[in-house]
């Protein structure tokens, strides 16, 4: 399991900017980079997911970075789009500024908000990477799906809807039958 933004750029995802008549940035999306071999099951987009750690800095729930380290993750700070494939699942979102400030209800300033300029500035994307095997435990629930999971020795917690759980537990059964 991983998380990151910047870092992640030409490595988990591709950004795609959409410019301006005179060559501006408009606007900008990601999309996954599939590694060698692997094979997509669902993208569901516009969904937010469910983040949890048991390493915690002064209340902050921290995740393996790429680079060795712990950073911030926060799960409802916007949505997102959820890819599973036959390797791992990938969770990719462009900050929203307005999202953050209404999770944080800090409606007339920047605040929390500011840490993700460097990511808007860069046109990168937020991420949070979950290989298969990292998936200690997969508890379907009513309403979706509680997936814990193993990474770096320490254990996190991914929550996830209903359908998604639908098409994960299909390609975690492929996997147990290979």
């Amino acid at each position: 399991m991983r998380v990151g933004d910047i870092d992640g750029s030409d490595l988990v995802y591709r950004v795609i900017i959409k410019q301006d008549s005179r060559g501006l940035t408009k606007n900008y999306a990601g999309d996954l980079l599939f590694e060698n071999g692997e094979k997509l099951s669902a993208v569901f987009p516009d969904i937010r997911i469910g983040l949890s750690s048991k390493v915690k800095k002064q209340g902050v729930h921290l995740f393996p970075s790429s680079t060795g380290s712990y950073v911030q993750f926060f799960d409802y700070e916007g949505t997102g789009s959820l890819y599973i494939t036959d390797k791992r699942i990938v969770f990719l979102r462009r900050p929203d500024i307005a999202s953050i400030r209404r999770a944080h209800g800090q409606d007339n300033y920047l605040g929390p908000a500011s840490r993700v300029l460097p990511i808007l500035s860069a046109n990168a994307l937020e991420y949070c990477e979950v290989r298969l095997e990292d998936i200690s435990v997969f508890k379907p629930l009513l309403s979706g799906s509680n997936l814990n999971i193993v990474a770096r020795g320490q254990r996190y917690k991914l929550r996830i809807g209903k359908e998604e759980t639908r098409v994960l537990r299909g390609v975690l059964a492929q996997r147990r039958h290979r």
